[in-house]
Protein backbone atom coordinates (compact mmCIF):
# COMPACT_ATOMS: atom_id res chain seq x y z
CA UNK A 1 0.00 0.00 0.00
CA UNK A 2 1.32 3.64 -1.12
CA UNK A 3 2.04 5.95 1.97
CA UNK A 4 2.00 9.57 2.30
CA UNK A 5 2.63 12.10 5.33
CA UNK A 6 1.13 15.03 5.23
CA UNK A 7 1.25 18.14 8.17
CA UNK A 8 -2.36 18.71 9.85
CA UNK A 9 -4.15 21.10 7.57
CA UNK A 10 -2.48 20.64 4.47
CA UNK A 11 -4.34 19.92 1.01
CA UNK A 12 -2.92 16.92 -0.30
CA UNK A 13 -3.95 16.54 -4.34
CA UNK A 14 -4.61 12.62 -4.65
CA UNK A 15 -3.83 11.32 -7.95
CA UNK A 16 -5.02 8.16 -9.54
CA UNK A 17 -4.01 6.96 -13.19
CA UNK A 18 -7.35 5.24 -14.03
CA UNK A 19 -6.89 2.37 -16.97
CA UNK A 20 -9.49 -0.09 -18.50
CA UNK A 21 -9.28 -3.87 -18.51
CA UNK A 22 -6.78 -3.91 -21.61
CA UNK A 23 -4.67 -1.41 -20.07
CA UNK A 24 -5.21 1.70 -21.96
CA UNK A 25 -6.21 4.87 -19.82
CA UNK A 26 -9.79 5.59 -19.38
CA UNK A 27 -11.04 9.17 -20.13
CA UNK A 28 -14.49 10.96 -20.29
CA UNK A 29 -15.09 9.05 -16.54
CA UNK A 30 -17.36 10.78 -13.85
CA UNK A 31 -17.76 7.35 -12.06
CA UNK A 32 -14.41 7.79 -9.89
CA UNK A 33 -14.55 8.00 -6.24
CA UNK A 34 -12.66 8.29 -2.74
CA UNK A 35 -13.40 7.48 0.48
CA UNK A 36 -11.50 8.41 3.34
CA UNK A 37 -11.22 5.71 6.75
CA UNK A 38 -9.61 7.22 9.81
CA UNK A 39 -7.27 4.20 10.95
CA UNK A 40 -7.28 4.44 14.66
CA UNK A 41 -11.57 4.24 14.84
CA UNK A 42 -12.74 3.36 11.41
CA UNK A 43 -15.09 6.39 10.57
CA UNK A 44 -15.71 7.46 7.44
CA UNK A 45 -15.13 10.86 6.39
CA UNK A 46 -18.53 12.67 5.02
CA UNK A 47 -17.45 14.90 2.25
CA UNK A 48 -20.39 17.16 2.84
CA UNK A 49 -19.44 18.45 5.94
CA UNK A 50 -15.86 17.06 6.78
CA UNK A 51 -16.42 15.36 9.91
CA UNK A 52 -15.66 11.51 10.32
CA UNK A 53 -18.75 9.50 11.34
CA UNK A 54 -19.93 5.99 11.82
CA UNK A 55 -23.51 6.08 10.01
CA UNK A 56 -25.28 9.05 8.57
CA UNK A 57 -23.23 10.57 5.52
CA UNK A 58 -24.58 12.93 2.99
CA UNK A 59 -21.39 12.71 0.92
CA UNK A 60 -18.87 9.54 2.14
CA UNK A 61 -17.51 9.35 -1.26
CA UNK A 62 -16.42 12.64 -3.48
CA UNK A 63 -15.56 12.26 -7.41
CA UNK A 64 -12.20 12.53 -8.76
CA UNK A 65 -11.92 14.98 -12.17
CA UNK A 66 -10.26 14.21 -15.06
CA UNK A 67 -7.08 16.30 -15.49
CA UNK A 68 -6.52 15.96 -19.20
CA UNK A 69 -8.10 13.67 -21.69
CA UNK A 70 -5.50 15.18 -24.33
CA UNK A 71 -2.44 15.79 -22.05
CA UNK A 72 -2.79 13.41 -19.53
CA UNK A 73 -5.10 10.83 -20.47
CA UNK A 74 -6.30 8.26 -17.34
CA UNK A 75 -5.27 10.71 -14.78
CA UNK A 76 -8.04 12.08 -12.35
CA UNK A 77 -7.62 14.14 -9.49
CA UNK A 78 -8.84 15.23 -6.07
CA UNK A 79 -7.73 17.82 -3.51
CA UNK A 80 -8.13 16.85 0.00
CA UNK A 81 -8.31 19.30 2.53
CA UNK A 82 -6.98 18.17 6.34
CA UNK A 83 -8.03 20.94 7.99
CA UNK A 84 -8.83 19.80 11.79
CA UNK A 85 -8.16 16.45 11.37
CA UNK A 86 -5.89 14.40 14.14
CA UNK A 87 -2.81 13.28 13.88
CA UNK A 88 -2.92 9.36 12.65
CA UNK A 89 -3.05 7.33 9.65
CA UNK A 90 -6.38 7.57 7.20
CA UNK A 91 -6.95 5.13 4.40
CA UNK A 92 -8.15 6.23 0.90
CA UNK A 93 -10.32 4.09 -0.94
CA UNK A 94 -10.61 4.46 -4.80
CA UNK A 95 -14.05 2.99 -6.48
CA UNK A 96 -15.47 3.07 -9.94
CA UNK A 97 -19.60 3.41 -9.05
CA UNK A 98 -20.68 2.63 -12.67
CA UNK A 99 -19.58 0.00 -15.66
CA UNK A 100 -17.45 2.95 -17.29
CA UNK A 101 -14.78 -0.29 -17.42
CA UNK A 102 -11.78 1.24 -14.90
CA UNK A 103 -10.06 -2.35 -14.65
CA UNK A 104 -7.24 -1.25 -13.08
CA UNK A 105 -7.46 0.74 -9.81
CA UNK A 106 -5.33 0.71 -7.01
CA UNK A 107 -7.06 -1.04 -3.86
CA UNK A 108 -5.80 1.55 -1.52
CA UNK A 109 -3.27 4.06 -0.23
CA UNK A 110 -2.52 5.40 3.23
CA UNK A 111 -2.18 9.33 4.25
CA UNK A 112 -0.10 9.61 7.47
CA UNK A 113 -0.93 12.67 8.80
CA UNK A 114 1.75 14.93 11.56
CA UNK A 115 1.62 17.55 13.51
Amino acid sequence: MTSVTIKAGDTEVLELLALKPDATPLTGSTNLRVDVRRASDDLILDFGDGVFKASGWATPKATLLEVSAANAPGWYKYSLATAGWSTGAYVLTFTEVSTTSAGMLPAAAELRVGG
